[in-house]
């Protein structure tokens, strides 16, 4: 029973000293063109649904495309880019 209290303190900490970890996006998300990968969850950035609304928010940076294309992204210092799609919304920090 200690043991179980132990590690759930553990956790418990984990997540309150470390939140952007429990937070963090899918390793699996981002790699199909329509995919948009962030939720409100994801702190205040996340609740953008869609490119426009994170380009507009200057608390908020893109999440890059990580697909195959067949040219090269050109990906500004945002996460945006002309011929990419940008698949989430993240906080800048």
């Amino acid at each position: 029973m200690q043991i179980r209290r132990s590690i759930f303190a553990i956790l418990t900490a984990s997540v309150i000293l470390f939140p952007a970890a429990a937070r963090a996006v899918d390793d699996n998300c981002g790699y199909g063109p329509n995919d948009w990968c962030t939720t409100e969850k994801d702190g205040a950035c996340g609740r953008h649904k869609d490119a426009l609304s994170c380009m507009k928010d200057p608390a908020c940076k893109g999440m890059q495309y990580r697909g195959e294309s067949v040219v090269a992204c050109n990906w500004d210092e945002n996460g945006y880019a002309g011929n990419c799609p940008t698949v989430g919304c993240l906080d800048r920090n």
